[in-house]
């Protein structure tokens, strides 16, 4: 297509890219007045029915993945539009671009982002799986760089159900796992397999697997021994060469059971010289936690994860002052677990129960707004709501917040800083 050019609301004014299906142009939404990325699909005659099938496929898995996958770490389909000869996929405009540019030997990131970025990619590939999607196509011209870490996979249009019994015909890429180019089906293990390819490659400028020929590669991807990435970089932790290694078995038993194990075995990198939390929560775990709240249904799927990762996570056992009637402090509290006794001069005003939420800015159901004393009544699961946290929430989110859940919630208290009990303080969760 010659650019400038309109479709529909969208007026192209560059081409940024080239997928499997079509180009990718920079527009803009001329009613929202906003910036997207259009991929426009390859005109195909009448005559060629191949063409015309595949096109058609490829809209019905986008529609299918735009309507089932909201996830921060997820680039959003807007909208799709398809005619007869033609069609289109209007995204999320990411300006920082792919990460195709940090798999080069001098321009790698540092090895703390790289492990930032797999670990928020764990968090949307689970997310996806949990929703029937295997990606089956990751590569770093899918995975997009928004600001510093903050990482969001693209073209879940080639995703697909992974119940489906119709085996996924070979990629020529080095980034397919050994029975992705066999042409065997697919499970989450084979997106491990090609992360782990694109996770070395950032940390190293090179592939596992070094070749001239596509021949090579895939014979190098089925036979050869792959060298640790400290190989080629100095200051990767062993356990981090170890976990790449696993990522990028032969053979998919070999490799982890799926992203929630990968994503607890990367949290111990960071836990090697200290005292590892007992009890660590996942994301995905803090998600379900989140998501299962009736108090929260008003949030989509992408809200609650976005809550799970901002918000601060904490384990009190049974006995823990959490607040006297004499300390403040300005914050809000969803109970995650467990319950909690309110009590005013020894007497008991109120019990808080899983799922409610509390703080300085829930309206008081007990009828007075004076401080309390908050007390575990069993080990229990608090989440904090931070004013930097709830800062991170767009606009809606906040006024949804307060005006479905905080305004409707439990008793107003002052929670201190530091929950203690006898002295002891208790660690955040990871």
């Amino acid at each position: 297509m010659k650019v400038p050019c309109s479709l529909g609301k969208f007026e192209l004014y560059m081409r940024i890219g080239k997928s499997q299906a079509g180009h990718v142009y920079l527009a803009r939404n001329t009613i929202q007045r906003c910036e997207v990325a259009i991929k426009v699909i390859y005109e195909s005659s009448d005559t060629d029915k191949v063409s015309n099938k595949k096109n058609q496929q490829h809209f019905a898995l986008v529609n299918s993945s735009s309507v089932v996958l909201s996830h921060p770490n997820i680039v959003p389909v807007l909208e799709t539009t398809q005619s007869n000869e033609a069609g289109y996929i209007a995204m999320e405009y990411i300006s920082g671009g792919n990460i195709v540019k940090y798999t080069h030997p001098k321009t790698l990131l540092p090895v703390n982002t790289v492990l930032q970025i797999l670990n928020k990619s764990c968090s949307a590939l689970e997310y996806a799986f949990q929703r029937g999607k295997i990606h089956g196509n990751l590569k770093p011209e899918n995975l997009f760089l928004a600001s510093n870490t903050e990482i969001k996979i693209a073209d879940f249009g080639h995703s697909f159900s992974y119940s489906h019994l119709l085996n996924r015909a070979s990629h020529n890429s080095a980034y397919s796992s050994p029975e992705q180019i066999s042409g065997q089906r697919l499970t989450p293990s084979s997106d491990i397999y090609s992360m782990g390819v694109v996770v070395y490659q950032l940390l190293t400028g090179v592939l596992p697997f070094m070749a001239d020929k596509d021949s090579e590669i895939f014979a190098g991807v089925s036979k050869n021994v792959t060298e640790p990435p400290s190989v080629f970089r100095s200051g990767i932790p062993p356990l981090l060469d170890q976990i790449i290694l696993r990522m990028l078995a032969k053979h998919p038993s070999e490799r982890f059971s799926g992203w929630d194990e990968l994503s607890q075995k990367l949290a111990e990198i960071n836990s090697v010289n200290k005292p590892k939390p007992k009890n660590t929560l996942s994301q995905v775990e803090k998600f379900n936690m989140l998501r299962i709240k009736s108090e929260l249904s008003v949030f989509s799927d992408a809200d609650i994860s976005q809550f799970a990762q901002i918000c601060n996570w904490t384990k009190l056992p049974a006995g823990t002052v959490l607040v006297n009637e004499n300390e403040t402090i300005k914050s809000t509290y969803i109970l995650a677990n467990g319950s909690i006794k309110v009590t005013q001069n020894g007497r008991l005003i109120h019990i808080i129960k899983r799922g409610e939420c509390f703080g300085e800015m829930c309206r008081s159901k007990c009828g007075t707004a004076q401080p309390a004393k908050l007390e575990m009544l069993t080990d229990s699961i608090i989440v904090e709501f931070t004013a930097e946290a709830l800062a991170g929430l767009s606009g809606n989110s906040q006024n949804l917040l307060k005006q479905k859940v905080l305004d409707t919630m439990t008793i107003q208290v002052t929670p201190v800083k530091n929950p203690v009990s006898n002295g002891a303080k208790y660690p955040d969760f990871a």
